[in-house]
């Protein structure tokens, strides 16, 4: 399975390594993209091509946290390639410029490198490009100015209709957006056992808290209320995928769909370890809240989109936290929801539990999620 979090680690710490060597050292990047498979020498040219736009588009730009931005392209690239098995040359080339028409753009280069960085992707677009089908890829991939992510993600499954690598392309960038959320050099996850720890919580008195021994790390640029608005893109891209492409059988679609899955059941895991280890003085009676939440998955909460009006902390998770066309006030809102220890447990064993409900239920989406965007199953009746 693609997902493994300590080898995305050492994935990004090798091309880090790599992207930093003095001298050209694409060559290198190039095997570590092809994960130990051969291509013919043609297409071996046309990816290292392909790198020296990137390098010279992207140089020593940086994500979030502060990676080399050219990580992104190459990781989600590399987690593509395995779970196809297998490299297509099309499917390399759109998963390496997906971003191209968002990230590099006029306006980012105030330097005067503009005109000859443009100059050389229209050339590789002409040496490469012959049909036309890459463009049209980035173009669908590409979410427009008018469009919200609900309608955006719509969009691009009705054209994956008749291009079906576009699902896959789009799950392995989630992917790897999902396992960039954290910076550690170790997964805390790494050697326990989060559900057997979890029953002991909740059912003994003698709990003394998760395996982790290490102090408090240090504050970083994405806290954990931000990731678990990570985890609601994951919820809304794989419900809209199970209603508008609910036959998919593609191997290498089934296996990313399930790798994002588990990321992100992971990623909520890690977010209730933190609190329930570091902030534990927030929450007033960790194992009642623990329980009612269960108890409010196991009851349907987790099947529907629910209205804050609802009687349970735990309805309108979605409307009230992550849902809004600003994202002005949606940043308001989850900076409230950080300072919210108890709701970010709750919210992150309902995460959980819709996580789960994907790997165990091939028909399983959320009820009240479509293209238009989210609706509470009260607007439904």
């Amino acid at each position: 399975m693609p997902y493994d979090l300590t080898k995305f680690y050492r994935l990004s710490a090798g091309l880090t390594y790599q992207l930093s060597a003095l001298g050209p050292a694409n060559q290198t990047v190039l095997a570590t993209i092809l994960d130990g498979r051969s291509v013919p020498k043609s297409e071996e040219m046309a990816i290292l091509d392909l790198l020296k736009y990137l390098e010279g588009a992207f140089k020593a730009k940086q994500r979030r946290l502060g990676s080399l931005a050219m990580l992104h392209p190459l990781r989600a690239t590399v987690q593509l390639i395995r779970a196809e098995n297998k490299v297509d040359l099309l499917n390399v080339f759109t998963t390496m410029l997906h971003d191209k028409m968002e990230d590099i753009t006029a306006d980012k280069y105030k330097d005067g490198t503009w005109p000859d960085l443009e100059r050389k992707f229209e050339h590789f677009m002409t040496k490469y490009d012959i049909d036309g089908q890459l463009n049209n890829r980035l173009i669908a991939l590409t979410r427009n100015d008018d469009e919200n992510y609900y309608q955006y993600i719509g969009r691009l499954l009705d054209e994956a209709q008749t291009t079906e690598e576009l699902v896959r392309i789009k799950l392995a960038d989630r992917l790897d957006n999902t396992l960039d959320l954290r910076i550690e050099l170790k997964d805390t996850l790494d050697g326990v056992d989060f559900f057997q720890d979890l029953v002991h919580l909740i059912s003994s008195k003698h709990f003394e808290g998760f395996p982790i021994s290490a102090p408090h790390p240090p504050s970083s640029t994405l806290n954990g209320a931000q990731r678990m608005y990570q985890l609601f893109k994951n919820a809304v891209l794989l419900s809209l995928i199970r209603q508008k492409a609910p036959d998919i059988q593609d191997p290498a679609t089934v296996l990313l769909f399930n790798s994002i899955a588990t990321a992100s059941k992971r990623e909520a895991q890690r977010i209730v370890m933190h609190i329930l280890t570091y902030h534990k003085d927030e929450i007033s009676n960790p194992r009642d809240l623990i329980v009612d939440s269960m108890s409010y998955c196991k009851s349907g909460g987790v099947d529907s989109i629910t209205s804050h009006h609802e009687p349970h902390q735990l309805d309108g998770l979605f409307v009230e936290w992550f849902e809004s066309p600003s994202s002005k006030i949606r940043n308001e809102r989850i900076a409230h929801l950080y300072e919210n220890k108890t709701l970010m447990v709750a919210g992150s064993i309902a995460f959980i539990t819709i996580f789960l409900n994907f790997l165990s239920n091939p028909t399983y989406f959320i009820e009240g999620i479509s293209s238009e965007g989210i609706r509470p199953r009260a607007d439904l009746v």
